[in-house]
């Protein structure tokens, strides 16, 4: 999406969870880190002037809706919209352990709504219904804000490994949800983290806990801490161009091969993780972030 939509689409509307709450919090704050590096300021007014049109309905953002945002497609579940949970992720077969199996593709997946997101945004009418009239029934706008927040989100989605596999064997014929039915013992705050997914969601224990929005002071200050920590660790720089710039419909082989060299293997079902394989998670994690970011401010501009 190149900078020239966000602008034809801000002066017409004028006419007319993956990670935890945290990571995606993260992701949405090294995008907007790197759009200031770049000088592209302009581009978060943009963003957050199409996001002001659900203002009203939306309570948890208030001061930084461009980086709180990135958390309104989890909460919109237990708002009437449980039915789009599949587009947050897509489960790529892997067979493990000898085991095989006929699995058949869910097509409305984080791929699919990633490229329908873009489309929405830019032309939501396209060509199905012929020129955009001011007579429309729903205002554009509505729709835009509405797949803003949704992409943004599922930016961060399709960057946490377990959001792009679901493991078979023999246990798990059906396969195991992206690691949410591998056991692990209660571990983290509270021992809330059961399973494998969870452990991934959280960053390996790093964001574990969840910060409450709309975002205090504290808040927004220890994100840009943390954000950037991670791009230190993690500069633009450090990235192949090539590979920040893959077509979105491979971004889940990326992560699919995390998942089946790294996330899965290091692990064995309802036994404690090691501290190394946590040390490991955690710095893994932390680079999908810093991608998911970088590629996500490259994407709005």
């Amino acid at each position: 999406m190149s900078f020239k939509y966000l602008v034809a689409s801000s002066l017409f509307a004028k006419q007319a969870l993956a990670w935890w709450g945290t990571g995606h919090l993260m992701t949405a704050r090294v995008a907007y880190d790197r759009l200031i590096a770049t000088d592209n300021e302009e581009v978060i007014e943009l963003v957050e002037e199409q996001l002001d049109v659900l203002r009203s309905f939306v309570h948890m953002e208030q001061n930084h809706p461009f980086v709180e945002c990135a958390t309104f497609a989890d909460f919109i579940k237990n708002a009437g919209f449980n039915d789009l949970s599949t587009w947050h992720y897509v489960d790529t077969p892997f067979f493990d352990e000898g085991y095989t199996t006929e699995v058949h593709d869910d097509p409305s997946n984080v791929v699919w709504a990633i490229d329908q997101m873009h489309k929405q945004i830019v032309d939501p009418v396209g060509t199905i219904y012929g020129p955009v009239n001011p007579t429309l029934p729903v205002d554009l706008s509505f729709g835009r804000s509405f797949n803003m927040r949704l992409l943004i989100h599922y930016f961060g989605d399709i960057h946490q490994p377990l959001h792009s596999v679901s493991r078979y064997t023999e246990n798990y014929p059906n396969g195991d949800a992206g690691g949410n039915l591998f056991g692990i013992p209660a571990s983290g705050p509270d021992g809330g983290v059961t399973n494998l997914h969870a452990v991934w969601d959280s960053v390996a224990y790093a964001y574990a806990d969840f910060i409450d929005q709309p975002l205090t002071d504290d808040s927004w200050e220890f994100l840009g801490r943390e954000a950037f920590k991670i791009q230190m660790s993690h500069p633009f720089d450090s990235f192949d161009l090539a590979e920040l710039t893959r077509p979105e419909s491979e971004w889940y082989t990326e992560t699919l091969e995390l998942a089946e060299t790294v996330v899965y293997p290091g692990a064995i079902e309802n036994e404690p993780l090691s501290e190394e394989y946590i040390q490991n998670a955690a710095e893994i994690a932390k680079r999908q972030i810093a991608k998911g970011g970088y590629r996500l401010a490259d994407e709005l501009i």
